[in-house]
């Protein structure tokens, strides 16, 4: 299943390596909110897109000109310099054994936020801008 929100588009497709690039095949339905969505099925137990292909969303404006996107929720992207729309959205599923295994086991998660960074001037509880000296005496000591 893939979604997308373009509240104005007045159609949409997923087009890609896995169709030719064709998405008259593999058009898209839009709810109520906007959002598109299509359900592409595996193919004999092989998925539809597979891993390491190209893939776009296709979406028509109110003017009739059709646009293509790199979708939303793409992991990977390539450019290809020769091309008019030089970036390519990249599906990103490789099988079991491609996949990167880890090394170590994940950190345990800390008790406490680990703050990095921190802004004076909207540190303040009330509504406006804190000083340096009410900073270091509210905020720094719980940093």
């Amino acid at each position: 299943v893939y979604r997308e929100w373009a509240p104005a588009a007045q159609e949409a497709q997923v087009i890609g390596d896995f169709n030719g690039w064709i998405g008259s095949n593999h058009r898209m339905e839009k709810n109520e909110f906007g959002v598109w969505s299509i359900n592409i099925p595996d193919s004999g137990g092989n998925p539809a897109i597979h891993h390491n292909s190209r893939v776009k969303f296709r979406f028509k404006h109110g003017d009739g000109v059709w646009v293509d996107r790199i979708p939303a929720w793409i992991r990977y992207a390539t450019v290809d310099p020769t091309n008019l729309q030089p970036y390519d959205g990249v599906y990103w599923d490789p099988p079991p054994p491609e996949r990167y295994q880890f090394n170590y086991p994940r950190p345990p998660k800390p008790q406490a936020p680990r703050i990095y960074e921190a802004h004076v001037g909207m540190s303040s509880s009330e509504p406006r801008i804190n000083t340096y000296r009410e900073f270091a005496d509210d905020v720094l000591r719980r940093i």
